[in-house]
């Protein structure tokens, strides 16, 4: 009699250790995958506090990311916003992550079909020319080259890849403008309130109306 009342109990304790074991490979699995994810963890080098990656939704489409609860900022792909062909007639895709005060928190590019070796240009100096853009805010105008010009950015272009560098600077400056506007990203410092723009100096405009050396 005793050992048919307890039976239903002696049941759940045994089954116990393999619910505990299924939970533990699930919660272990998940946390691979996520580690996994390219995606998760270049948003990892640009913020470092966060522990949660949202899923990539809204218009134009950036996934929101998390610290706890704690909104950091945004990560999208260039492509999902701005696909303009680069020289190779494919477009750049970069990875970038923007703060709430609306600055550039890192980039990176993940796939391209540029000639670079061609050209003798290497994937390091594609990594040294985007990198230059981390700390730049939406409302900063940006130009390529030539002598520091009051109110912009001058950013170092790419030797033997003008029209490569032009490429990614109007496709990263347009990108973050568009997905600062939809999320309602405030730009601190800016005066004007003049939206970021990419610029593009008269010697680069000259350059690519003429035999373009990507």
């Amino acid at each position: 009699m005793i050992k048919r009342l307890f039976a239903p109990i002696y049941r759940h304790v045994l089954r116990a250790p393999v619910w505990l074991a299924v939970w533990a490979w699930v919660s272990v699995t998940t946390f691979n995958t996520a580690c996994a994810d390219p995606v998760y963890q270049l948003t990892q080098k640009y913020f470092p506090q966060t522990d949660r990656l949202g899923v990539f939704e809204g218009e134009p489409l950036a996934a929101s990311v998390y610290a706890g609860e704690r909104l950091l900022g945004y990560v999208f792909r260039t492509t999902d916003i701005t696909p303009i062909p680069a020289y190779s007639g494919k477009p750049i895709t970069l990875l970038v992550g923007i703060g709430l005060d609306g600055r550039i928190s890192g980039l990176e590019i993940t796939q391209h079909s540029e000639p670079i070796l061609a050209a003798g240009v290497s994937e390091k100096d594609l990594k040294r020319y985007v990198h230059q853009y981390q700390g730049v805010s939406v409302r900063e105008r940006v130009k390529l080259g030539g002598a520091q010009r009051e109110g912009y950015v001058t950013i170092d272009g790419i030797t033997g890849a003008t029209i490569t560098a032009m490429v990614m600077n109007a496709t990263v400056m347009k990108a973050i403008r568009k997905v600062a506007e939809s999320r309602g990203i405030p730009s601190p410092g800016a005066e004007s309130g003049a939206a970021a723009q990419s610029v593009m100096p008269a010697e680069v405009q000259a350059d690519r109306q003429a035999t373009p050396a990507w």
